[in-house]
């Protein structure tokens, strides 16, 4: 935003000691001018390195000078919603600048401080780590002023590489430059004299644990957190940004305070997924002392200026059992977010541990105001800044409940606790008071810091834009869920459920269409369709993880679209959807709602199964938010998302269940990795010749020839007119080659890529070969051998067992095969034997205008206790009074269920012969097994 010329008066304050402080005379915002008095009497400069933290929905700037979320100079940079810089688009920011806050007394009750809030002001932080004495340079600060970010996508290459080259060893010149350079200690690749790494610095995982970082032995970069034995846990983040500074590079200019002799090692990483993630960040600070002497009192803080858009209207509050600082909008709208406006908050997930090792947790949750003057005004000097984190207002006053939290008369260390929709709460809203341009600190301590010891902070910053805003919100039911999902992240060592990866969308454009093929690369954790994921709770439970289901592609409005907006009709409509045949048809998650104190779970359709087969591959010749003729346009851009689902169901949820167990509240899990938004454009192959000729079409089957083995490989099949001929005339009635008709064959090969074809000859084998039961058994995979003029040119795996049929694209030459051994579609009970559904029917007449055999259609339709109701598919089933009837009407299901008692117990508590209605329309509903 542009800020208005600001005044500025330098002053002598004598506070305990004698320190530079800034006095800020009437005006709206911040400083716009970096002061000079550092360079003539240090020796470290100020930094400028910075990089973006900007892999999710959120671009934050993360600089090197103890300060963030702001470009260090004039301008916020934590916007919300990211957007393309080159769409021409206003960014709007949620916070102006954040930054880190420290404070302690030495063994001789002398006050150190190091803290930040804006440059012009001077600096208290300086980039590059301490020597052991305690000691740093300037050409050490330089060597320093630099941010190392690592994807995770180089992560899963390098260990892909890594795995590939034996899991022992891996040559320089293979690992990601990203992660070659990632300042792990004692980093052979990088070390310099200047780039020394004798100390703890950037977290690593270690693999043969002799605590020095090289890549080359299989190390690489980690968040940092620890299980409960102190391990480091081999958990990264999709984007990762390490930087080390200190408080010991020069004198302290911004607080006028004696240096603590402490050195941060600091890391803010991200998740892209698609949902409340999506909007959050994260940051971890590791501070250890380097100087002789305690620490002591020892308080560890954020900063945090917040504008949530309009920088003018903001309300602050904190929600303590969550240990929480959160802004919020004091009018139904804002300037720039626009109607409703958005929710932030900054969770303090971990604070450094107290002299008895307890985790200390958010001590108090302070604010003050950008105004001239007053004791609820920015800090000045080192003994003010102390003040505020100490739970104090600036001027030293406790700080009171109710009002503006001063001059009461019951102390408190947390302003405006209560959620602004309780009326009897202490709110901002509650209070009526105007909204302003509030900053906000939130601090953990006392503690005591030796020399050598590490202290951590963990932080969180988390976004909502909910669906609608009142005056004085529900605020924990705006951004309590999105909280949850942080914490959950946290209590679980940011060890996120992914969910299975989206699959790459490949597109061919062609005449006023599209052909959508389905791959995936060989590291992702859906190759093969082999997802599988330990769900949280399930341990005990035979099925414990969740697996691969189906798959979603959406057409989207635009290319702003993000994957948190699929299910608004206005931003996406979906395209196509397939799923595993089996037993798993509608899918629900059960979501908390709170209301007066207790909470209930109302379950949430995420999708309806077609519950048909996964068949990667579709063509697209319609323009889902088109009015009017709906056909695809040449020369126009369309925008595509796809995405794949889980499943998993250890314990379902049932309404009034008593049991102790905890049950599965998410069967259904959205995979998070691979989301990429697509750009497809229609058009001729070769305007300028009236388009390509094929000589092949999409979905065209290929005849097959077998020249041994039996089955049907799971899939309908019909021999040629030519084969069968040659069976009647065989004096055996034995050929030892059949063909089958294309798309009738028993590997299901199809074209889905005419333009890909080539003139070559394909050999499936089906290892391993000899095999004396009618399935394929367990482990049994196919090789494809390509050869062009009699040569072999190469030879093709299949990406996954033929436990189930699957579908493989092979995209070199334009075709897919099918096969593998169908799914049950239920057990019978009687003797657990599986029971298996149907390829297909058909009844055909020579003449079909006489029709000379006909059945009884199932009537369904008419009810469920319709008489014509003869097909006993399905889950319905009466009640225990009415037991004459239920002889007549129920589903087939197996005795041994359980029996209704209520109206409320679901049918699924009942084992039905045919719960999906598998044999339900034979024939139409003419028939039935």
């Amino acid at each position: 935003m542009s800020l208005q010329q600001r005044i500025i008066l330098t002053v002598l304050v004598l506070a305990g000691n004698t320190a530079f402080g800034a006095l800020w005379l009437g005006a709206p915002e911040r400083p716009v001018q970096e002061s000079p008095q550092l360079e003539k009497l240090g020796d470290c400069l100020p930094s400028n390195s910075d990089k973006d933290l900007n892999i999710n929905n959120v671009r934050a700037k993360i600089l090197g000078g103890g300060d963030m979320w702001w470009d260090g100079v004039n301008d916020a940079q934590y916007e919300v919603p990211k957007i393309d810089p080159s769409s021409g688009q206003t960014p709007v920011n949620a916070i102006f600048a954040g930054a880190l806050w420290f404070s302690a007394l030495d063994d001789a009750g002398q006050l150190k401080v190091a803290a930040q809030t804006y440059r012009n002001q001077g600096h208290d932080f300086w980039t590059g780590p301490l020597r052991p004495d305690g000691e740093i340079d300037k050409s050490t600060c330089a060597a320093w002023d630099n941010h190392f970010e690592v994807l995770g996508e180089d992560i899963d290459n390098f260990l892909l590489a890594f795995q590939e080259a034996g899991g022992v060893s891996l040559a320089e010149s293979q690992i990601p430059t990203s992660v070659k350079n990632w300042p792990g200690r004692g980093n052979p690749l990088v070390a310099s004299e200047l780039y020394y790494n004798d100390g703890p610095l950037a977290p690593f995982f270690d693999l043969d644990d002799n605590g020095i970082y090289d890549p080359r032995k299989g190390d690489y970069p980690v968040i940092g957190v620890k299980d409960d034995n102190g391990n480091v846990v081999p958990n990264y983040a999709d984007q990762m940004i390490f930087w080390v500074m200190n408080d010991k590079g020069n004198i302290h200019g911004r607080t006028g305070g004696q240096a603590l002799g402490v050195q941060v090692n600091a890391i803010a990483f991200a998740f892209q997924t698609n949902d409340e993630v999506n909007n959050m960040t994260f940051y971890s600070f590791d501070i250890v002392k380097k100087t002789p002497g305690s620490l002591n009192e020892t308080y560890m803080g954020v900063f945090c200026d917040p504008d949530l858009g309009d920088f003018e209207d903001d309300w602050i509050g904190c929600d303590t059992s969550r240990a929480l600082g959160f802004v919020y909008n004091s009018q139904a709208s804002d300037d720039q977010y626009g109607t409703p406006p958005p929710v932030l908050g900054i969770d303090y997930f971990e604070g450094p541990l107290d002299d008895n090792g307890n985790e200390l947790g958010m001590s108090s949750f302070v604010y003050f105001n950008n105004a001239a003057s007053g004791p609820q005004t920015d800090p000045d000097n080192a003994a003010q800044f102390r003040n505020f984190q100490t739970g104090l207002w600036k001027d030293g006053t406790p700080i009171t409940e109710d009002g503006t939290g001063y001059g009461g008369t019951v102390p408190t260390n947390y302003v405006y606790p209560s959620n602004p929709s309780d009326p009897a709460g202490w709110s901002e809203c509650s209070e009526s008071i105007p909204g302003d341009d509030r900053r906000f600190v939130q601090n953990s301590g006392p503690f005591t810091l030796q020399n050598g010891e590490f202290q951590k902070i963990t932080i969180g910053a988390i976004w909502v834009k909910p669906d609608n805003y009142g005056l004085c919100p529900d605020i924990e039911a705006i951004i309590g869920r999105a909280d949850d999902r942080a914490q959950f992240l946290f209590d679980n060592n940011f060890d996120k459920l992914d969910g299975p990866d989206a699959p790459d969308l490949n597109v061919r454009e062609l005449d006023e269409e599209f052909i959508f093929t389905l791959t995936y690369a060989q590291n992702s954790n859906n190759f093969g369709e082999n997802y599988a994921e330990n769900v949280p709770g399930s341990s005990g439970f035979d099925d414990s993880t969740y697996k691969f289901q189906g798959y979603l592609i959406y057409q989207l409005a635009d290319a702003t679209v993000t994957a948190q907006e699929l299910s608004d009709a206005s931003r996406a409509r979906l395209l196509y959807q397939c799923d595993i045949k089996d037993d798993i048809v509608d899918i629900y998650n059960y979501e908390p709602l709170t209301a007066n104190g207790q909470t209930i779970y109302s379950p949430v359709l995420k999708v309806t199964g077609s519950n048909e087969g996964i068949e990667r591959s579709l063509q697209a010749t319609t323009d889902l938010f088109a009015i009017g003729d709906n056909k695809l346009v040449n020369h126009k851009d369309y925008y595509y998302m796809a995405l794949a689902y889980g499943y998993n169901n250890f314990y379902p949820y049932v309404v009034g269940d008593t049991s102790s167990v905890v049950p599965q509240y998410e069967p259904y899990i959205l995979g998070q990795g691979n989301i990429k938004q697509y750009t497809c454009t229609p058009h001729r192959s070769n305007p300028g010749l009236g388009g390509t000729e094929l000589n092949a079409v999409y979905g065209q089957g290929l005849p097959v020839t077998r020249v041994e083995g039996q089955g049907n490989g799971g899939n309908a099949i019909e021999i040629t007119a030519a084969s069968e001929e040659e069976i009647l005339n065989s004096f055996t009635s034995y050929v030892d080659d059949i063909t089958y008709k294309g798309n009738r064959t028993p590997i299901g090969v199809r074209v889905v890529d005419p333009f890909a074809l080539q003139d070559v000859d394909f050999e499936l084998r089906i290892l391993p070969s000899t095999n004396p039961a009618n399935v394929f058994p367990a482990g049994a995979t196919w090789e494809l051998t390509v050869s062009r003029d009699g040569v072999v040119e190469t030879t093709i795996q299949s990406e996954r067992t033929l436990d189930r049929p699957f579908d493989q694209i092979i995209p070199e030459y334009g075709i897919a095969l099918k096969l593998g051994n169908p799914l049950p579609v239920n057990t019978n009970r009687n003797n657990n034997e599986d029971v298996y559904g149907y390829l297909n029917s058909s009844i055909e007449f020579a003449d079909d205008d006489q029709q000379w055999l006909t059945f009884i259609t199932d009537g369904s339709n008419g009810g469920d206790e319709s008489p014509s109701n003869w097909l006993r598919s399905g889950q319905f089933k009466l009640f225990e009074s009415e037991y004459a009837l239920r002889r007549v009407y129920d589903d087939q299901y197996y005795p041994t269920a359980p029996a209704f008692t209520n109206a409320a117990q679901p049918p699924s508590e009942t084992f039905f012969y045919d719960a999906q209605g598998e044999f339900n329309n034979i024939l139409g509903g003419q028939w039935a097994p």
